[in-house]
């Protein structure tokens, strides 16, 4: 499967307010600069047999955890390290995964399809 991570401050932001209980679209963000867009892409040999939100749960462990907590032979270290080392940050409210050709925004609670 191809699991794609984007992040970008404005997502963050808006994520963010979310959680506030603002709605974004309340809201006008201003900034100096277009938001700089971070992507993250692996293949990951999973097969969402129990469908997609198990699985983005599990991401979002993976990608919100301290990657020093997992042992140095653990496999998942090697994908947390170059997560980390592509300058993702923490996984978050209002980031997109894909997997495959299905997107998904974090939300404060739970995952919503992106159309």
């Amino acid at each position: 499967m191809k699991i794609t991570i984007v992040q970008n401050e404005i997502d963050f932001v808006a994520g963010m307010l979310t959680m506030l209980g603002i709605r974004p679209d309340h809201c006008l963000v201003i900034a100096d600069a277009p938001p700089e867009t971070r992507i993250f892409r692996y293949d990951w040999p999973v097969d969402c047999v129990n469908g997609d939100r198990p699985l983005l749960e599990r991401l979002f462990g993976l990608f919100n955890s301290d990657e020093k907590v997992l042992p140095t032979m653990d496999p998942r270290r090697k994908i947390c390290d170059a997560f980390r080392e592509a300058g993702m940050r923490s996984l978050s409210v209002g980031d997109v995964v894909w997997l495959d050709d299905r997107g998904w925004r974090c939300a404060p609670t739970g995952w919503w399809p992106v159309k």
